[in-house]
């Protein structure tokens, strides 16, 4: 029977790690079963839930859920001591050397600095990602014309280029990044511990991924979701 990750109730960034180690299958195949409802997406509660899944393809032993837990709690403690910092007062990375120090400033280069696109017609894109319509056009339901969303197309792709070479590659790249920003940035903005823990446990689980995923897969739900 082919063991599907799914989240069981309200688990800890290391409860959930723990599972999603537990549900790699001996072929190394990995099942994450998703929900997507409008905005909202994530690990679905149960099957009749499901959207879709996504499968990867796992190099690991269950020793390296362990390993993770260590990287995971290390890195979410040094995006809260950047984020005492207030990371998102800094210009750029001199003042980021000199305000964090050469430790702290490590981890703010790879997974804190923003992304600063230089293609053409930057100042275009710089008014664009920030309207509200940004936001729906991430979800893939923009309201902007046809020439700006090739504009936006063009920024994301760069983003995505750059988000990747900063780790090294890896399937889930610019998703450890983004993760990390959104960490950080909650820690700044003090948000209660219930949505601290819920994005620690969405980093975490795409430091897995990136660490040990070989391939990554979306298989969409085609009826009853149980029968997979």
């Amino acid at each position: 029977m082919v063991k599907v990750m799914l989240m069981q109730g309200r688990m800890t960034p290391e409860q959930y790690i723990c599972d999603l180690f537990d549900c790699v299958n001996r072929d190394g195949s990995l099942y994450i079963a998703r929900y997507e409802d409008g905005f909202l997406r994530g690990t679905a509660t149960d099957f009749s839930l499901t959207t879709y899944f996504e499968k990867f393809k796992m190099n690991c032993k269950a020793a390296d859920g362990a390993k993770i837990l260590e990287k995971g709690k290390a890195l979410s403690e040094n995006l809260q001591k950047i984020a005492a910092k207030k990371a998102s007062e800094i210009a750029d990375g001199k003042e980021a050397e000199r305000v964090l120090g050469k430790g702290l400033f490590r981890i703010w280069d790879i997974y804190v600095r923003r992304f600063r696109y230089n293609g053409a017609r930057a100042r275009n894109v710089e008014k664009l990602i920030h309207t509200d319509a940004y936001v729906t056009y991430r979800k893939g339901d923009g309201q902007f014309s046809a020439e700006e969303e090739a504009l936006l197309d063009r920024y994301e792709e760069e983003k995505k280029r750059e988000f990747c070479k900063r780790l090294g590659g890896g399937v889930c790249a610019y998703e450890v990044v983004l993760r990390a920003m959104r960490l950080e940035k909650l820690f700044e903005l003090d948000a209660p511990p219930l949505i601290l823990d819920n994005e620690r446990r969405d980093l975490w689980e795409s430091l897995a991924l990136n660490g040990y995923a070989k391939t990554r897969e979306k298989i969409l739900v085609k009826g009853n979701a149980e029968r997979f």
